[in-house]
């Protein structure tokens, strides 16, 4: 885009759901823990590293032993439904 400012462009994101197995609400330490196969002080020595890793570029981070996920299919829907009557 900066290298043709001349053209117009339209940006749309669209959903991706990475797992559509994944349950409503689950502890993400334990998704974590389970996909990376690690131990629970593992994977929190890998949330510091992402947290610093994320304040070098100035943008916020946050992992934290209470975190939770979960299935995304109904935010997608939302957003798709947003999208629909606003643009």
């Amino acid at each position: 885009m900066k290298k043709n400012p001349d053209l117009d462009f339209n940006v749309r994101w669209l959903p991706f759901q990475l797992d559509a197995n994944a349950p409503p609400q689950t502890s993400k330490l334990d998704v974590y823990m389970k996909k990376f196969q690690r131990s629970k002080e593992e994977t929190m020595q890998m949330g510091e590293m992402m947290r610093q890793k994320f304040e070098a570029v100035g943008l916020p981070f946050s992992f934290k032993e209470t975190d939770l996920t979960g299935n995304t299919f109904d935010a997608h829907r939302l957003l798709t439904a947003a999208y629909e009557k606003g643009g």
